[in-house]
């Protein structure tokens, strides 16, 4: 079971044991006077999207919508462009092998004293980091 805020998600590896867990959850939820809304549940789902990753028996991939937003995003053009980017890779960082390393060259541009200029080595970075956030095999 993962709880962020007022999302939970049940998962079971075994189906036969799913819906125990899932009364035992809405049990627990029912003694301290918690409610889900039927209409915003989902059950007995093969694949749910969440917190920006799909979860599926084939394993955790980004949300398809998440590598949509990834083809199309433009390069930076400020540091505000940057921090955007870089705040968005740095939730799938744990995806990314060498994330510090690889995104060097772009939170260098964001140093208060450096100015900003969108050079080769900053494309080179961006490009690398997008091409990892576009996986086409399940993260874990």
């Amino acid at each position: 079971m993962v709880v962020y805020l007022d999302d939970i998600l049940v998962f079971s590896r075994d189906p036969a044991l799913h819906e125990g867990h899932v009364r035992t959850v809405l049990q627990h939820l029912r003694e301290h006077r918690l409610y889900a809304k039927l209409s915003k549940c989902e059950f007995h789902q093969r694949s749910v999207d969440f917190l920006g990753h799909r979860l599926s028996p084939d394993g955790v991939q980004m949300d398809p919508g998440k590598v949509a937003a990834v083809r199309e995003w433009a390069a930076p053009r400020n540091r505000k462009d940057l921090q955007r980017f870089l705040g968005f890779a740095n939730y799938y960082r744990t995806f990314i092998a060498d994330y510090a390393h690889r995104t060097t060259p772009l939170t260098r541009l964001l140093r208060p004293k450096t100015p900003f200029s969108w050079d080769e080595e900053a494309e080179e970075a961006e490009r690398q980091s997008c091409n990892i956030l576009i996986p086409l095999d399940p993260l874990w």
